[in-house]
């Protein structure tokens, strides 16, 4: 059994420039492309770009929400996003197995 730990807010991507610099030299210098800078979001003290989802599938249809992406924290846990159909907002939620 799988539990979901998430409040249902939909939230607004940040872009880049808003997103600390340390952050971006660490962890996504590779991104340099400007279409990819506006997929950024912080959560639990983390930040994620998409680009760290594998796409989910239908792997968490057992899960209430719909689920477009995983991200493994652990061998036990994940972080799900779910994204707005116009993909300019997100959800976001903690999976433990």
């Amino acid at each position: 059994m799988q539990t979901l730990i998430t409040n249902w807010q939909w939230r607004d991507f940040t872009y880049g420039c808003d997103v600390p610099a340390r952050v971006l030299m660490e962890e996504y210098s590779h991104l340099d492309e400007p279409e990819v800078w506006d997929s950024f979001f912080e959560y639990r003290g983390r930040w994620y770009h998409l680009s760290d989802f594998m796409q989910a599938n239908g792997q968490f249809s057992d899960l209430a929400g719909n689920w477009h992406g995983f991200h493994a924290d652990s061998f036990f846990s994940g972080v799900l996003v779910e994204l707005s159909d116009d993909g300019e907002s997100y959800r976001v939620a903690t999976v433990i197995a």
